[in-house]
């Protein structure tokens, strides 16, 4: 049913399960093509709940090679993209980073940094103001932000002289522990017997306590310097850490190194790409090394997760594996030399699920696909789609193994089928020719988040936030392609809501659909065709909507618009090449409250209500019920008050209303996510 949209927003009715099929058009938003020659269907069936959204889900890598991560503005940037996580410390550099002497400026060779591959003069780029304790503040002045933390692996700190050496050891977990005591730990266990000894590294340096890292947060510099220098333990490299923060930060995800698979221990030759010093680069040989295997790396998790632990046992820790199924084809250790995978070589996820199991909460993958050079975006497209779904669910509904295997049928092997998965670094390989570079872009980074948050993923972190094509690392903070990628996914779903069954009868047409939370569903068309327009035809199963719809479309990969969107023409949607619009339409007023459709709003429509909650039904929705309660589908009234739900029932609901409530807080911020307004642009 088609009804002019009235105030109330509160309905998905169960009578209305056959397919409702809208033609769709955007009045002189969208404009059609005569000579459209892509013709598709889009499906979305809102009785078909998927994976319900984290608040982790919009992510975003950050790094320390930054200029501008203290930009007065980058707080609000994040908003509006409506970026809820940052990832620090991660990529190449996790595994040479100390965070607590790391600065841009403090005297030290290499700015604290460990050299790369043993080169005692090759150190990484440490920018202005990138130092953790500027990334804290940047998480205390952005609304809702969270952080996933990759620790150390690499490379033990060797400060000799106030200059940086190549270190002797690899990572340290008693180094990890004293960066999770920074976060998180209370200031006031400092000197208590509660607090928690960290120890001495092997390479000789003293982690102190947990008390003492929570300390320094709570103090101001000249704090710092009185008390510490009373207790003999002032050290003016850590004094940057002084940030005047009683209140733990609160991070509670933490990741142990950053593709450790890359060390050397698959490569024939060479050193790898990632740093570790559990093997000396002195000319020992590194392939197969034992010290390099992901046997060694699940062994070391566990270290690392028990001393972490021991500071806060409420974090969750994450191991690093290889991407099905990509990296099928090299993550194994060729034993018998014969470029054949044998029955005695497991892969290394495998591995390291045997030795870590029992310490996983969440594991990482990393996905870089290669599309070629100059190339048109076809490829680039196409590999969400291709790729996906078995990198997550394997290559079959059912348990997969071996190179059929995706990251949950690991997990499920292993006896951690409920761990989180998080993507904490994606990007492509290759060039796009110029012309076709943002638009592409920006499809690619919509589709991937959207497609990986559908399957479940916990979070998506794009590489990076700051220097390529999300924000440039500039004063300007100008937008990329990647930015509207992100904040069209941001239209169509926040964190809590659910995503639900969609799919199209087009290759080149992707879809993907939400129930919001106050019941309002959304829809995410993508044309990926490089010069066709698409007339897409949708078709809602299990809704009841409004005839008018807010639209919000991103054209060219650089802008994003919003309109009005009227569906009671009966005409069709017309999706432009290379382009793609969120649809979010709001529940039919005419049938509020009336979850039965019995056409009375009562106590059978809780009921229908309570048991659909989280699956057909929104949290939200439960206060249109009541407002409406007594009234009939005809005449609405609020004249009979709705009975209080039972108290059992009554915490779900509170649980379940959190989303909402969330969002009524958000609506104080400078994006007006109740509304779902645009960001300013």
């Amino acid at each position: 049913m088609l009804v002019p949209q009235g105030n109330a927003v509160l309905i998905a009715p169960t009578r209305w399960l056959a397919a409702i099929v809208i033609p769709l058009a955007a009045a002189g938003l969208l404009p059609r093509r005569a000579d459209a020659q892509i013709v598709a269907t889009a499906t979305v069936d809102v009785t078909q709940p998927l994976a319900t959204v984290s608040p982790l889900a919009l992510g975003m890598h950050t790094s320390p090679y930054y200029n501008e991560l203290a930009n007065a503005s980058l707080d609000e940037r994040i908003e509006e993209a409506g970026v809820t996580t940052l990832r620090y410390g991660g990529g190449g550099y996790a595994d040479v980073f100390h965070w607590s002497v790391t600065r841009s400026g403090n005297g030290i060779q290499g700015n604290g940094l460990s050299p790369w591959w043993g080169e005692p003069n090759n150190f990484g780029y440490v920018g202005p103001g990138s130092d953790f304790a500027t990334f804290v503040r940047l998480l205390d002045r952005t609304d809702n932000a969270q952080a996933v933390v990759t620790v150390n692996y690499g490379s033990a700190m060797k400060i000799v002289d106030g200059q940086s050496r190549v270190p002797d050891f690899g990572g340290q977990p008693q180094e990890a522990a004293a960066w999770v005591a920074y976060a998180n730990a209370d200031p006031a266990i400092y000197g208590t017997a509660n607090d928690v000894v960290l120890g001495v590294d092997q390479q000789g340096n003293d982690w102190k306590t947990a008390g003492y890292w929570a300390r320094l947060r709570a103090s101001t510099s000249a704090e710092y310097q009185s008390w510490a220098s009373a207790d003999g333990v002032y050290d003016g490299l850590n004094s940057f850490l002084a940030i005047d923060r009683a209140e733990p930060v609160g991070i509670t995800h933490w990741e142990i190194g950053n593709e450790t698979f890359g060390t050397g221990y698959y490569d024939d030759s060479g050193n790898g790409y990632s740093v570790d010093y559990d093997v000396p680069y002195n000319g020992t040989a590194r392939e197969n090394h034992p010290n390099l295997s992901p046997a060694h790396y699940g062994q070391e998790v566990v270290q690392y997760a028990q001393l972490m632990r021991a500071v806060d046992p409420t974090i969750k820790i994450g191991a690093v594996l290889a991407t099905p199924p990509d990296d099928y084809g090299w993550s194994y250790a060729d034993l018998n030399n014969n470029n054949f995978r044998n029955s005695n070589e497991p892969f290394w996820n495998d591995e390291v699920l045997a030795n870590a199991a029992s310490e996983i909460d969440f594991v990482m993958v990393h996905w870089y696909p290669y599309i070629g050079e100059n190339a048109n975006g076809a490829t680039l497209l196409s590999e969400v789609p291709a790729k996906l779904g078995r990198m997550i669910n394997g290559s079959t509904p059912f348990q997969d193994s071996g190179t059929s295997a995706g990251v949950r049928d690991s997990l499920a092997a292993h006896g951690i089928a409920d761990a989180e998965i998080m993507v904490t670094e994606f990007n492509y390989f290759g060039s796009l020719a110029p012309s076709v570079a943002n638009a592409a872009e920006s499809l690619f980074v919509a589709d991937a988040y959207a497609t990986w948050l559908k399957l479940g993923v916990t979070s998506v972190q794009y590489l990076e936030l700051l220097g390529k094509d999300f924000l440039n690392d500039g004063n300007s903070l100008n937008r990329g392609s990647a930015y509207y990628g992100v904040s069209l996914v941001d239209r169509l779903i926040e964190p809590g809501e659910w995503f639900v069954e969609s799919s199209a009868t087009h290759n080149d047409i992707g879809v993907h659909a939400a129930l919001q939370a106050d019941g309002s569903v959304a829809v995410m068309l993508l044309n990926r065709d490089l010069s066709d327009d698409a007339s897409v035809t949708l078709s809602l199963a299990g809704a009841d909507v409004a005839s008018q719809a807010t639209v919000y479309t991103v054209t060219g990969g650089l802008n994003l618009e919003e309109g009005v969107f009227d569906a009671s023409g009966g005409l069709t949607v017309n999706v432009p090449a290379r382009s793609m619009a969120v649809y979010v339409f709001p529940p039919n007023p005419a049938t509020l409250g009336d979850f039965n459709g019995d056409g009375a709003v009562d106590a059978a429509d809780y009921t229908v209500w309570r048991d659909g909650l989280g699956a057909t039904h929104a949290a939200g929705q439960y206060n249109a019920w009541a407002g409406a309660y007594g009234s009939t589908t005809q005449t609405f009234s609020t004249s009979t008050q709705a009975p209080e739900p039972s108290s059992l029932v009554l915490t779900a609901i509170l649980k379940a209303t959190l989303v909402a409530n969330a969002r009524r807080a958000s609506c104080l911020r400078s994006r007006p996510a109740c509304s779902r307004s645009p960001r300013s642009p």
